[in-house]
């Protein structure tokens, strides 16, 4: 298949990624709102919201009954908001 005729989302530019980058930085923000963080609360960079983000979620898991030395394991989460987390790059 020629490149030119490939989706765009088959298609990894810097342009693109830059842009999903910073759109699922905005989805975690909505994500961490919708779960209780006040939005002065939300922290500035990618990694420090994924960090609280997997906090969070393994509380939540905790809540649901689930053993916490597994929990706070977890390297997923299960989407709470309508932020669509789009992953393709």
């Amino acid at each position: 298949m020629e490149t030119s005729r490939m989706p765009l989302l088959w298609t990894h530019t810097s342009s693109n990624s830059k842009f999903l980058k910073a759109r699922n930085y905005e989805d975690l923000k909505v994500e961490l709102m919708f779960r209780g963080v006040k939005e002065e609360d939300v922290p500035v960079t990618t990694t420090k919201r994924k960090d609280l983000l997997k906090t969070l979620e393994g509380e939540r898991m905790v809540m649901e009954g689930m053993h916490p030395d597994d929990a706070f394991k977890l390297k997923t989460f299960k989407k709470q908001s309508r932020a669509p987390f789009s992953l393709l790059a």
